[in-house]
Formats: structure tokens, C-alpha cells, sequence
């Protein structure tokens, strides 16, 4: 490869990718930060990308990805924060800054954000380019891959800081995916009393076991509400919707007065709920979008040693492999899927 050019993996149209030869990004403002990427993972929104047709759009030639752990390379002037060296995780959502949402402090939803791997060129190449203050440092100490999750766990941390948990809240998590996992293990850290969660795959049993559920609830062998009541007579304090389907069921399994704190995204799906419900038993229903000002947090989290999701890991793959690791995310055989642009760890 020529210097000054780097490999990567564009989206080129409607469900297709293309290997390519780009040339290194360069600093373009001030507060830009130039970084070398050590891994980069795929994530669900990256299938939805490449799905026919595509649930999520992204623009036509840009670089894919979004979830890395980098190291800084070079910054723009006006960076004060981070040095070359520094390693980092990253807040792939940009949002404008100016728009009233933004001034509101509600920056997760502006009306005008873009996305690091969607319209701007992403993390499944060997550099990046992203603003300062999407970045956050994180301790070399760590191992790439216990800092890898750090972008879902944003959303995560993104939505526990909207609810109002307390040690010995009962919750309930619906949706068994890799962010319903991240939920059980957060919500039995913070004290939680007992978590149950919904899950139907058989091989992803084991991970939601080691998350730490108390109990895993198949809603194709038993029915949901009846499983929580054997558990929480009253309901849950709170209940995580993480499928996008089954806002009703959440808050049918909610005690009065709880919370339902609505993850799940599913753009073309609508539900019948009863509002009356919702009224007569006073249920908190709030929505939430990525992270507002967590990433930090997440950072702090994984230098502490406290969030370890490695045991989640199942493919490790070259970009070369970049098919192999799409395909199994997929068919579902894949719960984390890290890509190394240089060659897989211990290769020469």
C-alpha cells in the first residue's frame, strides 16, 4: 500500500461493501483529532446499513463503523485535552451544537445530528477523524477488548440516567440482545433486587447466566406477565424495553408507580397501548436515545475494572474477514464481532 493511504470498508449501494484504498484523513478543524484505530467492532446498526433494503441510511461511499478504541495520533490547535498517545473511545453521534434542542442540553436528539460512520467516514478503517469532544480517554491498562464496548455502553448509561433506580429495585429487562445483557449486568451492579430478562435463543442463554440474570424468561414456552408476577407480585420497579415491539407488555408488567424505560428502536413498527393503563397505574414511560453527556462515565467504568463484558466476544477477526463477521451477526451466531485493521493480536 502506497504511503499516506490507509484500508477500508465503504458502503457502495443498496446491501453492498467494497474493501477499499483511501487516503489518511487529515485534521480539517480545530478541535479535530486524528486516531489510529486498534480495533473496531460491528454493530447491529452496521447491519442494518448493509440490510436490502437498508433499515438505516447511510451516505453513498462513506467508510462504515462507528464502535472503535483508538489512539490519538494528532490534533487540531485549538485540542487541549488529549496528546498524541492518548488512547481514546469514542461518541460516534455529532450534533450541531446550535440548534435550541442543543442549547437545551438535549444534544442525543438534535434535529440536525450526523453520524461517524453513517454520513462521515467511519471506524472500519485503520484511521479516523473525530471531533474532541466526542472522544474520552481511557487507561492503557485496559485490554482493547474489555474497552471495545464502550459505544453501546453509552446508549446503556445513556438510558440509566434518565431512571430513577435504587438498590433493591426489581427490573425487568425484555429483549435478551447484547444491550438487553449490558442492562442485567449494569442494573446488578447498581444493587438491583432481582433482574429477569426475556430470551428465546438457546446459545445466548448462557451469556445473559454469566450477565448475571436471576431468571430467563422464554416467552415461547411461558407467558411473560405470569413469569414476573411468580417473581415481583406487584410488578417490577422498572422495566427496560430493548426490542422495539413490546411497549404494552412492559408496562402490563410494571408495578403502579414504576418506570418503563423504552431502549428499543424499531423505525417501521407500530403498537396498540392503552393509555388508560398507563394513567390508572401512574407509570413513568420514558424514551431514550443514545447517550447525553455519559461517555465519561463509560470511561471510568472500564479503567475501575467494573464493566468486563470480554466473555461476550465471539469472533476475532482481520478486515479481510470483514464477510465472515457480517454474515454472523446476521444469522445471529455473533454477539461481538472485533475487527483489527493491522492483523489479529499476536500476528507479526
Amino acid at each position: 500500500m502506497k504511503e499516506g493511504m490507509m484500508k477500508g470498508i465503504a458502503f457502495i449501494g443498496t446491501g453492498k461493501y467494497a474493501h477499499v484504498e483511501r487516503p489518511i484523513p487529515k485534521i480539517e478543524k480545530n478541535h479535530d483529532v486524528l486516531i489510529r484505530i486498534l480495533a473496531t467492532s460491528i454493530c447491529g446498526t452496521d447491519v442494518h446499513i448493509l440490510a436490502t433494503p437498508p433499515l438505516y441510511p447511510a451516505t453513498l461511499g462513506t467508510i462504515i463503523g462507528h464502535e472503535m478504541v483508538g489512539e490519538v495520533v494528532e490534533c487540531g490547535s485549538e485540542v487541549t485535552e488529549f496528546g498524541a498517545g492518548d488512547r481514546v473511545i469514542m461518541d460516534n453521534n455529532i450534533a450541531c451544537g446550535t440548534c435550541e434542542i442543543c442549547r437545551l442540553g438535549d444534544y442525543n436528539v438534535c434535529p440536525n445530528m450526523k453520524s461517524i460512520g453513517m454520513e462521515i467516514d467511519g471506524t472500519f478503517a485503520q484511521y479516523c477523524v473525530a471531533p474532541d469532544s466526542n472522544l474520552a480517554k481511557i487507561s492503557k491498562d485496559v485490554p482493547i477488548e474489555r474497552a471495545i464496548f464502550a459505544e453501546p455502553l453509552n446508549v446503556a448509561f445513556g438510558g440509566l440516567k434518565k431512571v430513577r433506580m435504587m438498590p433493591g429495585d426489581n427490573v425487568v429487562i425484555v429483549g435478551g440482545g447484547p444491550i438487553g445483557m449490558y442492562f442485567v449486568k449494569l442494573c446488578k451492579q447498581m444493587g438491583a433486587g432481582k433482574v429477569l430478562v426475556t430470551g428465546r435463543s438457546p446459545s445466548r442463554r448462557k451469556y445473559l447466566e454469566m450477565s448475571g440474570a436471576h431468571r430467563i424468561i422464554n416467552t415461547r414456552e411461558e407467558d411473560l406477565l405470569t413469569a414476573v408476577h411468580e417473581e415481583m407480585p406487584l410488578g417490577a420497579d422498572l422495566v427496560i424495553e430493548c426490542v422495539g415491539t413490546m411497549i404494552g407488555p412492559c408496562v402490563d408488567c410494571c408495578r403502579p408507580g414504576g418506570t418503563v424505560l423504552v431502549e428499543g428502536l424499531s423505525e417501521n413498527e407500530y403498537q396498540s397501548i392503552s393509555q388508560h393503563i398507563i394513567a390508572r397505574k401512574g407509570v413513568n414511560v420514558i424514551g431514550s436515545f443514545i447517550g447525553n453527556n455519559v461517555l465519561q462515565a463509560v470511561a471510568n467504568g472500564l479503567n475501575s475494572g467494573m464493566l468486563d463484558f470480554e466473555y461476550m466476544i465471539t469472533h476475532k477477526l482481520t478486515f479481510d474477514q470483514f464477510d465472515e463477521g457480517l454474515e454472523a451477526m446476521r444469522n445471529g451466531t455473533a454477539l461481538e464481532v472485533i475487527l483489527y485493521p493491522w492483523g489479529l493480536p499476536g500476528e507479526s
